[in-house]
């Protein structure tokens, strides 16, 4: 089993070699297979990252939830939580923690529900559906408090082997840009 902070190292370097367009293909495939699941067809409200730099991109499923009606909402860091904020454009958001892209106040706090959708960003997944973030905790911590069903987002070629630690919390499916996985 490899470690996760060198997993996690070596997988943030293979990824900033990624070119724009294979981060944009990859990026409309998932998104087109993620708008065509049941779970996010019947989510009363989808929570999903802003994506930045070489994360997969989520900009369609955003764009998706605009023009269709979806209620949709950002997350925010609030001290060591998440908590996420509905908005109704881009123009709703702002450089927050991280200098990620995030809700502004104005942003009504969003309701969560069994039936909720959360998109949720990784380095890497394993297949059990463990994740790898950015190692500060916040969406395992995100779901332990809330039910929700949990969607990752990421690329095939970095679906690996990793022992997961106490605190993580796996994911319900992970979507890529070949594959949707149920767990």
């Amino acid at each position: 089993m490899q470690i996760k902070e060198e997993v996690r190292k070596r997988f943030l370097l293979q990824r900033r070699t990624f070119s724009s367009e294979f981060l944009e293909k990859a990026g409309r495939c998932v998104s087109q297979a993620v708008i065509s699941l049941d779970e996010f067809i019947n989510a009363d409200t989808v929570l999903c990252y802003v994506s930045i730099d070489s994360e997969l991109p989520t900009h369609r499923i955003f764009e998706h939830c605009f023009k269709s009606g979806k209620r949709i909402a950002a997350p925010v860091c609030a001290g060591d939580k998440l908590i996420f904020r509905y908005i109704n454009s881009f123009s709703d958001l702002q450089k927050g923690a991280f200098s990620i892209p995030e809700p502004s106040e104005h942003c009504r706090k969003a309701g969560i529900s069994e039936n909720t959708l959360c998109i949720t960003p990784a380095v890497c997944y394993n297949v059990s559906g463990y994740r790898i973030g950015y190692g500060k905790g916040f969406y395992d911590r995100f779901f332990a408090e809330n039910k929700c069903v949990r969607l990752g987002v990421g690329f095939e070629d970095f679906i690996t082997d990793f022992s997961p630690d106490e605190n993580d919390v796996k994911v319900n499916i992970i979507v890529t840009e070949r594959k949707v996985r149920r767990l």
